[in-house]
């Protein structure tokens, strides 16, 4: 039994991916990914987040420079995530 903290943007990803790896395995043991929340609503600080900027999926036709230029705080870090690890288009295909 797999047990994710917290039931924000990071936590539901994490426990996504868990179950996902836990399936590719084809285990014949069982595992359950559990997520545990404190407040009584999963992804409520990405509920009431906006202004477009959240959402990096909307247009994976922009390039990453392009999509940058709406960050302009954190913008640094998000680019390294954007052009090293986990590129908008590869998020669109994750989910």
């Amino acid at each position: 039994r797999i047990g994710v903290i917290g039931g924000g943007a990071s936590g539901m990803f994490s426990a996504a991916t868990a179950a996902s790896h836990i399936t590719q395995q084809q285990s014949e043991t069982k595992v359950q990914v559990d997520v545990l929340e404190a407040t009584t609503k999963l992804m409520k600080k990405v509920e009431i987040s906006g202004g477009g900027r959240c959402n990096v999926l909307h247009d994976t036709s922009k390039s990453v420079p392009e999509i940058l230029n709406g960050y302009p705080r954190g913008k640094k870090e998000l680019n390294g995530l954007l052009t090293k690890h986990f590129s908008p288009s590869d998020a669109q295909k994750w989910f």
